[in-house]
């Protein structure tokens, strides 16, 4: 099966390089993201599956439930790539609505307000003090949706702005500051791609440059875990591309294990039901979610999601089995390319599903991520109503001169 595996692995680097090549696929777009953690976690499960790694996780040594897990995985990486490019064209629009961000000073002055106050409570109610900390209570629900509150304001301003380098350069210095103090990796980690989707869709072209700026974002991600800890830096760096490697894929072979041991699965339900029982507060929903409650009949001895890390493939093989991975993943092809070319009715609403689903679906839960996605929307079309106002139709002339480019987003 390891072959097999392999193959795939290779068919989707191929696929995915002749579609980036193509034009079909943005190099920064939340599909190769998509297929870049896929890539990442299989590859951590090969190693483990080859070697020692030094971790003490029982399934980590069972090459039965890793064969499998990488299998399901790896086939499900051609399934997604042929769902989001197959027949991928740029839609042409003509003469269309826009807005644009007003009263400047007063988005400022609440940017500011919510950012200084961000950074002052980060250290104590922020990500690493519920993941290391043990902190809980109402405070840190507060935080956190504060948190998503400012980078829905972010990525307004970038959208409506059409901001210059100085303006984007300012936003995303607040962002890193807030993501050192925090600890929280992946939320900026979903703003720095919707904002290159936003980039991207008003004109930008790829340059070297930009391959250095996104090199310098993905170290201040790793090195956040450093400073926050205030460990050694390579030590920090190594630990968290360890951590979210293995912790992560781990699930997988958790789910694998329950499945092939209780010859059970869910048909669809965490994705039917446990959208709606998330929105239940905490306390509530965490009895009921019909993931958690599988995991738990199914009698692991581990904690599932060891150190907060998750991974699709595993509430996918949860659901359909071996062949889950690959329902799930060209579902969320379909899902991807839906919300990307809102670009004539809906435009800002794709920019949000992009920045709190697409950017980590690999790495979280359906539910959780459809959760995500609904607070920033909400936050969002409040910002709208006081921020943005109508200006007058224009034609997009750029995206009928030129069809095999990108639309431009206005």
């Amino acid at each position: 099966m390891m072959i097999i595996s392999l193959i795939s692995i290779l068919l989707s680097i191929i696929m995915a390089y002749f579609y980036v090549k193509k034009d079909k696929i943005f190099i920064f777009s939340p599909a190769i993201v998509f297929v870049a953690y896929n890539l990442f976690y299989i590859i951590a499960l090969i190693i483990a599956y080859y070697g020692n790694v030094g971790i003490t996780l029982s399934l980590l040594g069972d090459k039965g439930a890793i064969n499998t897990a990488v299998l399901s995985s790896s086939l499900a990486l051609p399934f997604f790539l042929i769902g989001y490019g197959y027949r991928n064209s740029v839609v042409i629009h003509g003469p269309q609505r826009t807005l644009r961000l007003a009263h400047l000073n007063g988005f400022f002055l609440c940017y500011l307000f919510l950012w200084l106050g961000l950074m002052a409570f980060g250290k104590d109610l922020g990500w690493h003090a519920i993941s290391h900390d043990n902190a809980h209570g109402w405070k840190t629900v507060v935080f956190a949706y504060a948190k998503y509150c400012f980078v829905a304001m972010a990525l307004l301003f970038i959208y409506l702005r059409k901001s210059k380098p100085r303006e984007i350069f300012f936003i995303f210095v607040t962002q890193v500051a807030l993501m050192m103090v925090d600890g929280g990796r992946t939320t900026f980690f979903g703003f720095l791609v919707a904002a290159a989707w936003i980039w991207h869709q008003n004109g930008g072209v790829v340059k070297k440059k930009h391959y250095i700026f996104c090199a310098l974002a993905l170290f201040a991600i790793l090195s956040a875990r450093a400073i926050v800890l205030n460990q050694n830096f390579a030590d920090a760096i190594v630990g968290s591309v360890g951590i979210e490697a293995y912790f992560a894929s781990y699930t997988l072979l958790q789910s694998v294990s329950i499945v092939d041991n209780t010859r059970h699965i869910l048909y669809g339900l965490t994705y039917l039901l446990d959208p709606f029982i998330y929105l239940l507060p905490s306390g509530i929903r965490d009895d009921h979610l019909i993931l958690l409650k599988f995991v738990g009949a199914g009698n692991t001895d581990e904690l599932y999601a060891p150190m907060g890390g998750f991974y699709y493939a595993a509430e996918a093989y949860a659901n359909f089995g071996v062949f889950g991975p690959s329902l799930v993943a060209f579902f969320y092809a379909l899902l991807f390319r839906y919300f990307e070319r809102q670009v004539k009715y809906y435009r800002f609403v794709g920019i949000i599903f992009i920045a709190s689903f697409s950017s980590i679906a690999s790495k979280v839960n359906f539910a959780n991520g459809i959760k995500v996605f609904l607070v920033y929307l909400l936050f969002t079309l409040v910002f709208r109503l006081f921020f943005a106002r109508l200006v007058r139709p224009i034609v997009n002339e750029r995206s009928m001169a030129a069809p095999t480019t990108p639309a431009l987003l206005q």
